[in-house]
């Protein structure tokens, strides 16, 4: 009795395009900083607040945020308070952790 298997090119040909895309994209982030706008981009915002966009979000909260330093001075107790407020998100760590990771899983075409 013989057996036939089919579709393993498919697979191996999937599993190379996956590897390849994780190659770019561990390229593309691996000890980068990442630009906001990458991250916090008009589908998320829109799926996880009542915003458009982050910087009406940030703007609503009485944020200025037009720096890298003024986004390291961002008090973690203040926006962790808003984003519970204003978010899907209990604080600021996880709103960052699924918009990084909705992005990375988007750049691997899953």
């Amino acid at each position: 009795m013989k057996i036939k298997f089919q579709g393993f090119d498919d697979l191996q040909k999937q599993l190379s395009n996956l590897e390849k895309a994780a190659n770019e994209v561990a390229e593309k982030y691996n000890g980068s900083i990442v630009d906001i706008s990458e991250l916090l981009t008009c589908d998320f915002m829109e799926a996880h607040t009542e915003y458009s966009d982050y910087a009406e979000w940030f703007e609503d909260g009485g944020y200025l945020l037009e720096s890298q330093e003024d986004f390291d001075a961002l008090s973690e107790k203040d926006i962790d308070s808003y984003v519970q407020k204003t978010t899907d998100f209990d604080s600021w760590e996880d709103m960052l952790g699924e918009a990084a990771t909705e992005q990375i899983t988007k750049d691997l075409g899953i």
